[in-house]
């Protein structure tokens, strides 16, 4: 349905990528026929998962032309890198343990993160061990890796900032969609932490509640506090 048939050049990059991947394991994993079926593996998951996502699009939108989609680079990285991720955990794979995946496919944390809610909600068979390997993973990012050098969160936190600042009608734009959403999970995981250790330290319940404030106005007003840091560093100034 696509104006231009995109099938070959995510074959061509489906195929670069896995065998970055596949040589890199074959150096430091012992038995090289694993690495092959692990790849293999992935591959088949990664084209059942993308044909699952096309079809809840299709039902959401009612549009069957994803030319826009199916020609992001960094969506078809996300979704293979996913993949992997749920291959290799479910394989105990120690070498390739998170975030050594991202490293090989040159994937950012922050780009990756965007696409594992909806892979994990696309495929309700996952097993709960997976499930919980995908939190955790993506508590890794929302807590530091998202917020490194380089990444692209802090493009759309500029971008994020100039719209707000603008003078005109402030309607829905991308950075304020995607940098809200990121942001709200972020939240939820720094209140967690405040809860647990604000219990371990016995605070009252009138601290506990400034505490959340100050985090709440770092998360709003100075989210260049978290460049380069960890969430637990900013929890425990904060506190």
């Amino acid at each position: 349905a696509c104006h231009d048939n995109p099938a070959e050049p995510i074959k061509q990059q489906l195929q670069e990528h896995c065998q970055r991947v596949e040589e890199h394991l074959s150096k430091v994993m012992e038995i090289s026929c694993d690495v092959e079926d692990l790849i293999l593996l992935s591959r088949k998951l990664y084209y059942k998962m993308l044909l699952a996502f096309l079809q809840a699009e299709q039902q959401r939108l009612n549009v069957n032309d994803f030319s826009k989609l199916l020609s992001n680079r960094a969506f078809h990285c996300s979704l293979l890198a996913c993949c992997m991720e749920a291959v290799f955990a479910a394989n105990s794979v120690d070498e390739a343990a998170f975030p050594t995946v991202l490293d090989l496919l040159d994937l950012h944390a922050f780009d990756f993160a965007k696409v594992i809610e909806s892979f994990v909600k696309t495929e309700p068979r996952l097993p709960h061990h997976l499930r919980a390997h995908f939190a955790d993973v993506e508590a890794k990012i929302l807590e530091l890796l998202a917020w490194a050098d380089g990444s692209p969160l802090h493009a759309l936190m500029s971008e994020y900032d100039a719209a707000s600042e603008a003078t005109a009608s402030p309607g829905p734009n991308r950075a304020k969609v995607a940098l809200e959403q990121f942001i709200k999970k972020v939240w939820y995981v720094a209140a967690v932490r405040i809860q647990e250790i604000c219990t371990r330290l016995l605070l009252p319940s009138f601290l506990v509640h400034q505490v959340w404030n100050c985090l709440k106005l770092v998360l709003k007003q100075c989210r260049h506090l978290l460049s380069g840091r960890h969430l637990d560093q900013i929890v425990m100034c904060t506190v």
